[in-house]
């Protein structure tokens, strides 16, 4: 649904969380400059139901992009143990990416689906990448070889990358496809391996 106008109380706490997340980016883009040198990604670990997380981030979405209509479904048991605030953030950048380079007209469909050892998190849009492309887009700082205007719209900077790599964090996967004019990219989270519990990962 399209977002309605939002009361001054309510919008102060969703500023005071977009703060709080623009906080958590940048103590993450200091990890993954680690994890470059071999540091690895530090996780911490709690039992949450990914459902609720994903509702609080795509509230905070839906009010950064008040002209876009960002549908949520949920299906099966979404809980586990996960580091809550990173899924919240490969799936921030994975809804601002449908919005900002899919088609102006269509809209964001975030579904998240429990299964018997995972959760995945996928996100889908109208628009067309060639599938050859589209691994190449996970690569950081790294933008699609379109002439003009339009190349600007389908860089993608970091997020995916990020994406991705909170995703192998936890043991599971990012990945992207596109078919019949829907491009859709999707997070697998196992529940659990054998990194339970807070400590580094990757």
């Amino acid at each position: 649904m399209r977002a309605e106008a939002v009361a001054p109380a309510a919008q102060t706490a969703l500023l005071s969380r977009g703060v709080k997340r623009l906080a958590s980016l940048l103590d993450s883009l200091l990890e993954y400059s680690r994890a470059s040198f071999g540091a690895g990604m530090v996780l911490r670990r709690a039992p949450v139901d990914l459902a609720a997380a994903c509702a609080e981030v795509l509230e905070l979405l839906r009010a950064g992009h008040p002209g876009a209509e960002i549908a949520f479904e949920v299906h099966g048991d979404t809980e586990g143990a996960f580091d809550a605030s990173r899924v919240r953030e490969a799936l921030g950048n994975l809804v601002s990416n449908a919005v900002k380079h899919g088609e102006p007209s269509g809209r964001a469909m975030v579904r998240i689906e429990g299964g018997d050892s995972s959760v995945r998190i996928s996100v889908e849009n109208a628009g067309e990448i060639p599938p050859k492309e589209i691994e190449m887009l996970f690569e950081p700082l790294r933008q699609r070889d379109i002439p003009s205007a339009a190349a600007e719209r389908a860089h993608l900077g970091l997020g995916l990358f990020i994406a991705r790599q909170i995703a192998r964090a936890h043991g599971g996967e990012t990945v992207g496809t596109c078919a019949a004019g829907r491009v859709r990219f999707t997070i697998e989270l196992p529940r659990a391996d054998s990194r339970e519990g807070s400590g580094e990962a990757g």
